[in-house]
């Protein structure tokens, strides 16, 4: 059990789309975390929720600091955030709807 697992396990669910629907598939909590264990990782759901959580935060923080776009955007970005940015340009472990159902499931 390490937190490198659960880093390697969120990689593998924002880079691998066919791994990420099979493991929000799965709807009962101890099926999950076997099929994640018999996918090769050696993680418990505690630790997949912090790393989550600490991905979660460090993009939000990177989003912060990030400088504005500049006053011409392309046409494929959405309507500005509170903050001006396009919301398109905040970066994330997952999508907002696999987020949502990763979380609600473990």
């Amino acid at each position: 059990m390490s937190t490198e697992q659960a880093k390697e396990f969120l990689a593998r669910m924002k880079n691998d789309e066919r791994f990420m629907e099979a493991v929000i598939g799965i709807e009962d909590v101890e099926t999950r975390m076997e099929y994640i264990r018999r996918e090769g990782f050696d993680v418990t759901d505690n630790e997949i929720r912090q790393e989550f959580e600490a991905a979660k935060k460090a993009d939000a923080q990177a989003y912060e600091e990030s400088p504005p776009p500049p006053a011409v955007l392309p046409d494929r970005l959405s309507q500005p955030s509170r903050a001006g940015r396009p919301i398109d340009l905040m970066p994330s472990v997952l999508s907002r709807d696999s987020e949502s159902r990763l979380i609600a499931g473990i």
